[in-house]
């Protein structure tokens, strides 16, 4: 898990950036393009963010890399629990805040009174408001001449769905809630989203006259409104200004950008992908058996008389050399294996083929031979005691050894 949200984190502090930075780019540049393509654009943007450091935990891209390299970050143990528990807290912590947004909006509609088909009244808002296909009006708007201008806004959000895509989006950006560049691409979505709507309700209201109802609306909109969508609460200013201007037109370059640009994006991201080494405790050194704290006594030998084995490990594997004196015989070999995760012969150990892998600072070996032998064991270090536990085809077994040099 400590391995799996380093390497989602260090990619997306890479590729999550340039996928915004581009995308955010490509809008400036389209300026002239219609809000909703622009929307768009962003917001398969934002999906490409999440999905491009994502890929890079699928096994296949993780196996391509190597166990160690120089160039990789690394992180001490510590420091990479210390990352990981700060990034799901905050994961939980986005993903409570957006379900007690979901719980307002839905108490919003409960709360709400019959008005005019899917619009109805409600006292906790100061603007008009969007929830699913549920427009929310004041009761102070109800009356007033601002009401048709409103409604052509809100009646825009409904038929462009768009309080089920901020959901969908919102969602998917949970797992980069942390990062700087994503939460400027949502800040650009949500204003072309209003600007999508005023783009449509300028189709049925004169484009001055809508204008000067936006200022008025505005005035009205409250400080502390952030539940739904309302027309009166995201950049006022850039609305208004946008709206002298002539209306903009299916552009072609816009909408290749579209399709295109993420899709490059993601292609991009995919060839560089950061895998952070974390620094676990070491294997190495000189360790003797614990007899009270071992268990052997379903294999055989079931004891030992003396356990000392020595480990050397180094970025691309581990060689031991173990001494054991069991009723008096005494046995000594040295073996090493190659902790890439692949099959193959086991140097020292004639007639076994293995494989070897780091999983969470531990080391997993599976072996095969001599004979009919069989063997998955794991080894790794708590505090001061090195465990080495696992199956062979005969029983389970666990081994603690004491550090002795």
């Amino acid at each position: 898990m400590v391995e799996l949200v380093l390497t989602f984190l260090a990619n997306s502090l890479v590729q999550s950036t340039l996928v915004c930075a581009a995308a955010l780019a490509a809008s400036r540049a389209l300026r002239s393009a219609p809000a909703a393509t622009r929307f768009a654009l962003l917001a398969v943007s934002l999906a490409v963010a999440v999905v491009a450091p994502s890929m890079s935990l699928l096994p296949r891209a993780a196996s391509m890399a190597p166990p160690s390299s120089a160039a990789a970050p690394q992180v001490n143990e510590r420091g990479a629990i210390a990352i990981t528990i700060v990034y799901l807290l905050g994961a939980a912590a986005a993903a409570i805040r957006l379900a007690l947004a979901w719980r307002r909006a839905r108490r919003l509609v409960a709360r709400s009174r019959p008005f005019s088909g899917n619009v109805r009244l409600s006292d906790e808002i100061a603007t008009a408001s969007t929830v699913g296909a549920t427009i929310l009006i004041p009761p102070a708007l109800a009356a007033s001449d601002l009401l048709g201008s409103a409604l052509g806004h809100e009646a825009a959000h409904v038929r462009r769905r768009d309080f089920a895509v901020n959901a969908l989006l919102e969602l998917a950006a949970l797992p980069l809630w942390f990062h700087p560049a994503v939460h400027l691409l949502r800040r650009e979505l949500r204003v072309l989203r209003e600007i999508a709507c005023d783009d449509e309700a300028t189709r049925r209201c004169p484009r001055r006259e809508y204008a000067a109802a936006l200022v008025r609306l505005a005035a009205l909109a409250s400080a502390r409104e952030r539940v739904a969508l309302a027309i009166g609460t995201t950049a006022i200013e850039r609305r208004v200004a946008l709206l002298r201007r002539p209306p903009a037109h299916p552009n072609r370059a816009a909408a290749i950008a579209t399709l295109a640009l993420p899709a490059l994006l993601l292609a991009a991201c995919t060839r560089v992908s950061i895998s952070p080494e974390v620094r676990h405790a070491s294997l190495c050194g000189l360790w003797k058996l614990v007899p009270g704290k071992s268990d052997f006594r379903a294999l055989r030998p079931s004891a030992f008389d003396d356990y000392t084995q020595s480990i050397v490990q180094g970025p691309r594997g581990v060689r031991v050399a173990q001494h054991r004196v069991a009723n008096g015989l005494v046995r000594d070999e040295r073996w090493s294996v190659v902790t890439d995760g692949r099959w193959r012969a086991l140097d020292g150990i004639r007639g076994a083929v293995g494989k070897a892998e780091w999983r969470d600072g531990r080391l997993a070996l599976t072996m095969q031979g001599p004979g009919t032998h069989r063997e998955d064991a794991v080894a790794y270090v708590d505090g001061d005691h090195l465990i080495c536990e696992g199956t062979s085809d005969r029983a389970h077994f666990r081994g603690v050894f004491r550090r002795i040099d």
